[in-house]
């Protein structure tokens, strides 16, 4: 190597970490200000000094969560990263390049603050997942119920403030540029920055190399291991469709009726504790409180949902894995594919299905054309604002069949923001119907209580028009939820925000214990007697959701190889195990939880 190149390679590492200072310095420090708990927050102002108390300690807390020298980490990725674009391209990188990978990385470190604050989630493959599946509707709901609240403005002022100071620094460092480029320091300073950034540079190849291994704890590390995920993902898809393939040459057989429906409604963030046929204090249920009175209906006791998320939830639904197990949802038969084996017209409803979806890494890989295909026979390219404008579109859907019929349906429920789950003249509670009474609960937080309870209502409300629709048939109808949610229940909290350690089984009892239904029309009951007898005796019993495949089996009269007796709770054989919540990284007992006292 000349010494013409040496002199380069010292010369470009010089000017960019001087750069770097010049636009970091102040950065830095501004930045560690804005993001402590006292900025814009007048009850709170020695956090300020607080803020610039850790810019070296080791081991801050940011907000709510840890995140070890997070911050630094990413100051030194885009000091380096630059220093190696210009050693490599040998060309000045250009102010505009600079200011946008800046404001870049400290958005994406902005963005991983608010999850982790607002979801106790980081940047990984399963947040990645749930924004291709998100669409207009449910864009327009999380702004309205995260976006819009004086928290998250805040952020976005933070950031607005910080872009401010990018912009500045790359003027000043344009200003005076052409001086610390004629300094004669280069080599002395270069190295000293060679030596700083070495840890950086080093905790990067780290983190691309040995991913199993090295701990999420930086903006960088996270985003790198999220779209390793996301490859995983994709080849779980792949798993799948062999899955699917395989199942196709099985023909099971039949016990039932030739005119039985069978119909599986899959709810969203409904609460068990909102529904008044659980003992809630407000008449959200009423029609299925009546068609248990008229003993149409059982409400099962006991039933949880693994997950808090709706692709997971899903997948392990539909598919007749069993998790505690460990086994893998995508190795295992997807039964409403044995429906349409064993004769059945399988038809879809999906209420948050949109047509813009990415099938890889979603619960949507059931829409794959290589599912439906062999999977369904219909699946309704409508979607409706409101759940209870369904149903007529099932009953002419159904007046064409002359067969058993499958119904998979999936409502909108509960899904925020609540006050757009049910039409205005269809409210039934307001805030003053909400007698809660702890300190956090304000006349607003009452009137979203309401809102979330007229969302339960109208969900009920639509069971209670697909109970009228499959009155005078040979029908059996379940109905569960993917998970819960929160709303005040027992925290200032809203929607499915992150676990409280101190206060684990109400966040296990609020988000993962669901509402689980079966109703039978009079015919059904007439002509099956024992699985009726079935279904009353195992209405206590603990159950886990993501076992519901083997369950459905049995109600459809369908006799197939995948079929344990093991997991079906309406067998005398059923064996219920352990059941855990999956909280991010941890696995938790959800029945010891429930015994515990907080």
């Amino acid at each position: 190597m000349t010494v013409k190149k040496l002199k380069y390679i010292f010369h470009t590492i010089w000017v960019h970490s001087i750069g770097s200072v010049i636009y970091y310095l102040p950065l830095f420090v501004a930045t560690v200000v804005l993001l402590s708990p006292g900025c814009f927050n007048p009850d709170e102002p020695l956090s300020y000094f607080t803020g610039l108390s850790n810019l070296f300690a080791f081991d801050a807390e940011f907000g709510d969560h840890f995140i070890r020298n997070d911050l630094y980490y990413v100051i030194g990725i885009a000091s380096v990263s630059c220093v190696l674009v210009s050693l490599l391209t040998r060309t000045h990188v250009s102010t505009f390049l600079r200011s946008v990978w800046y404001a870049l990385l400290i958005v994406t470190f902005i963005t991983r603050r608010f999850l982790l604050w607002t979801f106790d989630t980081d940047i990984n493959a399963e947040t990645i997942s749930m924004m291709l599946e998100t669409n207009s509707d449910e864009v327009t709901g999380f702004v309205q119920s995260f976006l819009l609240t004086w928290q998250v403005v805040k952020y976005i002022i933070k950031a607005l403030l910080i872009a401010v100071l990018i912009v500045a620094s790359e003027c000043l460092w344009k200003k005076y540029r052409q001086r610390i480029i004629d300094s004669q320091n280069a080599i002395f300073g270069s190295t000293l920055v060679v030596l700083v950034l070495m840890p950086f540079a080093i905790m990067s190849a780290s983190t691309y190399k040995y991913l199993d291994w090295v701990p999420v704890q930086n903006t960088v590390s996270s985003v790198v291991i999220a779209f390793d995920g996301i490859k995983a993902k994709t080849e779980e898809a792949m798993f799948f469709y062999t899955t699917v393939e395989r199942t196709d040459k099985e023909i099971p057989a039949v016990a039932g009726d030739d005119t039985l429906d069978v119909v599986f409604v899959i709810g969203e963030s409904f609460i068990r504790s909102h529904a008044s046929i659980y003992g809630y204090v407000m008449p959200t249920t009423p029609c299925m409180k009546s068609e248990e009175k008229k003993g149409n209906l059982i409400a099962y006791s006991d039933v949880m949902s693994p997950f808090n998320a709706t692709t997971l939830a899903m997948k392990n639904m539909l598919s007749l894995n069993h998790l505690t197990a460990d086994e893998k949802w995508n190795r295992y038969a997807f039964w409403p594919q044995i429906f349409r084996k064993a004769g059945f017209a399988t038809l879809v409803f999906d209420n948050q299905r949109g047509d813009d979806r990415h099938y890889s890494g979603s619960f949507y890989e059931m829409y794959s054309p290589k599912v439906t295909s062999v999977c369904f026979d219909c699946v309704a390219k409508d979607q409706w604002h409101f759940d209870h404008e369904m149903p007529p579109y099932v009953e002419e859907e159904l007046s064409k069949r002359n067969k058993r019929t499958f119904f998979l349906m999936h409502l909108w429920g509960q899904h925020f923001h609540f006050a757009q789950r049910y039409p205005k003249e269809a409210a039934v509670f307001s805030a003053t119907d909400i007698k809660r009474k702890e300190a956090w609960i304000t006349n607003e937080k009452r009137q979203l209580i309401a809102d979330y309870d007229n969302a339960v209502h109208l969900t009920d409300k639509t069971l209670g028009m697909l109970f009228d629709l499959f009155r005078n048939r040979c029908a059996v109808l379940v109905f569960v939820s993917d998970h819960g949610e929160e709303v005040y229940d027992y925290r200032d909290r809203t929607n499915r925000p992150g676990m409280d350690k101190t206060m684990k089984t109400s966040y296990a009892r609020s988000q993962h214990s669901t509402p689980f239904v079966v109703w039978m029309s009079d015919r059904y009951k007439a002509t099956y007697p024992d699985v009726v007898k079935a279904v009353e005796q195992a209405k206590d019993r603990p159950y886990s959701h993501d076992l519901v495949g083997q369950m459905m089996l049995t109600l459809g009269r369908v006799k197939s190889s995948h079929y344990r007796s093991e997991d079906d709770v309406l067998s005398a054989g059923y064996k219920p195990g352990k059941r855990f919540i999956y909280v991010g990284n941890q696995k938790l007992d959800y029945d010891s939880l429930m015994r515990s006292r907080e």
